[in-house]
């Protein structure tokens, strides 16, 4: 017996980027001094925890990393303690996506190709 996936049409999904584009994860987007110690401790607890790493394989694939629901909840924390120690403030954008991802994590991240993506705000 063979079990097909449903193809996922119009999920939404959220990307956090630093003003000028900069993914929030890259250090450069980031000043640590606008946290207190014990935020800053907790980031790079929290960031050491991590978020699920892609396959290698996928990294020739242009794409895109966006958070699902569920990834929003479950990383509420890593992403309210970058947008503080943000240098030049957050962005959030919402969109939807139709199709399969190219890469899903089992915690709550998909990596879309651009033209997957719908109704970007």
């Amino acid at each position: 017996m063979r079990i097909y996936r449903l193809a996922q049409v119009n999920r939404p999904v959220y990307r956090y980027t630093d003003v000028d584009g900069t993914g929030l994860l890259n250090n450069t987007a980031i000043d640590l001094m606008k946290l207190t110690d014990e935020e800053e401790l907790e980031l790079l607890e929290v960031m050491a925890l991590g978020l699920e790493q892609p396959p290698s394989e996928i990294w020739n694939v242009r794409g895109i990393f966006y958070f699902t629901e569920e990834g929003l909840q479950r990383h509420v924390r890593l992403i309210e303690l970058l947008s503080k120690a943000s240098k030049k403030g957050v962005l959030k954008s919402k969109a939807y996506y139709t199709g399969e991802p190219i890469w899903e994590s089992s915690d709550g991240q998909v990596y879309l190709r651009p033209e997957q993506l719908t109704q970007v705000s």
